[in-house]
């Protein structure tokens, strides 16, 4: 656990020489238990991450990165959605999290009003109250943060969404509504 306190999405690095989509179905299931179909996932984006961000910072800190990430979006079919379980990895994952559109919507457009609970479907060792919820409020933030930020707090209490999966959710969301927006001109145009 590189970044204790991030939410973020399933992901992970490649392995020996699978494919880019290979890693993500792999990642996807270590993860959550969830097996998605090959034909399920798409490209939703791509992300350059470099921490730390600012050259100060590189001279002083001991986690240096550079990555390349594409990110996949899946629509489970509804047998496969309906038949499995999220099972997440103890070594993997803490929590896990159903957020609604508005809950994302609210995350990418910080201040947004929505309702702040968030379905826990699975919690290893992160601790949720009684009525397996967590607060959107945890997860407000940009996760890492900039090495000052770090000083003033340790680790454990820092906590945020990862900026690459702010940009995913923000181009999950934009993706659907272009997509709507296409169904309503072509319902309109079969109604003249």
């Amino acid at each position: 656990r590189t970044f204790p306190g991030a939410y973020v999405l399933p992901g992970g690095g490649i392995e020996g020489f699978e494919t880019l989509k290979d890693a993500g179905l792999r990642e996807v299931f270590e993860e959550t238990g969830l097996q998605v179909p090959h034909d399920c996932l798409s490209v939703l984006g791509c992300w350059e991450s470099c921490y730390p961000t600012r050259a100060p910072e590189l001279l002083t800190s001991s986690l240096v990165g550079h990555h390349l990430v594409v990110m996949y979006h899946a629509v489970l079919p509804s047998e496969a959605a309906t038949t499995q379980t999220v099972q997440l990895q103890d070594a993997e994952a803490d929590i896990g999290l159903w957020i609604t559109r508005e809950q994302a919507r609210a995350l990418v457009n910080d201040g947004q009003e929505c309702n702040p609970a968030l379905d826990v479907i699975a919690a290893g060792a992160c601790a949720v109250d009684e009525a397996r919820t967590l607060s959107l409020d945890a997860l407000r933030g940009i996760y890492p943060a900039s090495q000052s930020a770090l000083n003033e707090v340790s680790a454990k209490e820092q906590s945020g969404v990862g900026e690459a999966h702010l940009f995913a959710l923000s181009e999950w969301l934009r993706k659907e509504t272009e997509e709507a927006c296409v169904e309503d001109e072509l319902e309109e145009r079969a109604n003249m």
